[in-house]
């Protein structure tokens, strides 16, 4: 195109200068011959003359007019087709743009609400074929019901200009809830008004903010946890400490040997409490080398752990047959046994024959391993404390009450998670639990 126009423009130029030329030459050639036969040319040949040299003039200017004029032509054509060039490549990168971005664009009809435009991003965000979103009306989109529910709305929103929301939850064509940050202005585009609406996903930022509320929590009930179960081994010391002073201003020496035994008493008490806190947040993060173990392999060392306890209290223990191999740190997934087992004999109250049944279930593909008791049951509504730090349904009973927290802990740290299913007083319990990530395929 460039080169079209040079050569256009050279030529009107040559085209210019030739005809002035001539016009030049004819002037002065009729010049010439009128100053040579001014004496006997008669007037009507002065007069024939006189018109060639105007024809010439004329035919010499107008020849620089039709120059000029296409010069300025080829100038005018050559800035409207760069001026197009110029917006087909605005018109392009815009459009890679929208349909390259990360972030849902809709674009809307600011007089009518209808459906513009949208990219492709906002179609796979929320499962949306792009036809199903053209030329519907903003009030008429499912998933945007929340921001432009009827009419007024839209007009509301016509109004302001700009609307922003921090976080709006979006029904994609699926079901399910996705969390966006939605940003919408109104500008003009040619010759209507348009509004953009600029939809970015912000589902895993949420969830990463709720599992880190989640984690302050759980630390904020730890800490409180932690102080209050500490709290009253530290006191029977001080109380025990005073009592101990006193008694011994008294010289009463069965008095200093009790106090000192309190004091022995609670100060263990406080050692084993941290000693298991420390235990508990060692888990998951100091592990052994995982090591392949048959299920009974290891419920058996368990049972050799808690022989004692069982045998005193005459519990018969059944263990499945059911061949099922294990993959993972063979310490901790005997303590998970082991505190199951313990947890069953301490709470068989006074079952005239206690058993324990350990088996392994098969649900949906995955295996289920369950420890079910016949013992005293556990209340439906204490049953979500179960699983807390330092929570004992019976003060009377031993313990620390951090047993079952570590089970949980091991339990997630291989891949699974627990539960735990009674019917009530008096009707046994069930705990169950899974180990995905150390169940090897049969």
């Amino acid at each position: 195109m460039k080169a079209h126009e040079s050569t256009e423009s050279r030529a009107g130029a040559v085209f210019a200068v030739i005809f002035v030329v001539l016009a030049v030459g004819i002037i002065a050639l009729g010049y010439l011959y009128y100053r040579g036969a001014e004496v006997y040319a008669p007037l009507r040949e002065r007069l024939w003359m006189a018109l060639c040299v105007v024809g010439a003039l004329l035919v010499g200017w107008g020849a620089v007019l039709w120059s000029l004029w296409r010069q300025h032509c080829v100038r005018f054509y050559r800035e409207q087709y760069e001026a197009a060039e110029a917006l087909r490549a605005s018109e392009v990168q815009y459009r890679r743009l929208f349909e390259s971005a990360k972030d849902g664009i809709l674009i809307l009809d600011a007089e009518t609400g209808d459906v513009i435009d949208a990219n492709p991003f906002l179609a796979d965000l929320l499962g949306f074929p792009l036809d199903q979103l053209l030329g519907k009306k903003v009030w008429e989109l499912g998933f945007l019901k929340d921001v432009a529910a009827n009419q007024a709305k839209f007009q509301e929103l016509q109004w302001q200009g700009y609307v922003r929301y921090e976080d709006l939850p979006l029904e994609a064509a699926n079901g399910q809830r996705v969390h966006v940050e939605f940003v919408s202005n109104v500008y003009e585009a040619g010759r209507r008004q348009v509004i953009q609406c600029n939809i970015r996903d912000i589902t895993a930022r949420k969830r990463a903010e709720h599992a880190m509320e989640k984690r302050s929590d759980d630390l904020m009930r730890f800490t409180h946890a932690v102080s209050q179960d500490l709290k009253s081994p530290v006191l029977t010391i001080k109380t025990f400490l005073d009592y101990l002073e006193q008694d011994t201003r008294n010289q009463d020496a069965v008095g200093m040997r009790k106090d000192l035994g309190y004091i022995h008493t609670a100060a263990d008490t406080m050692l084993r409490r941290l000693d298991e806190l420390l235990e508990l947040s060692r888990t998951g993060r100091k592990a052994n080398l995982w090591v392949d173990a048959s299920l009974q392999a290891i419920v058996q060392e368990a049972l050799d752990l808690e022989g004692e306890r069982i045998a005193a209290r005459g519990v018969a223990v059944q263990v499945t047959e059911e061949p099922v191999q294990l993959c993972g740190d063979r310490s901790r997934l005997v303590e998970v046994f082991q505190s199951l087992l313990d947890n069953a004999a301490k709470f068989m109250g006074d079952q005239a024959t206690p058993r324990v049944e350990i088996g392994v279930e098969t649900k949906d593909t995955e295996k289920v391993f369950f420890v079910r008791d016949n013992g005293i049951g556990i209340d439906p509504r204490q049953q979500p404390r179960l699983f807390g730090l330092f929570e004992k349904l019976n003060p009377a009973i031993d313990g620390t009450g951090l047993g079952l927290a570590l089970t949980k802990r091991i339990v997630e740290v291989h891949g699974g998670r627990i539960w735990l299913d009674s019917a009530g007083l008096g009707k046994g319990t069930t705990f169950r639990f899974t180990l995905n990530g150390a169940v090897k395929a049969a």
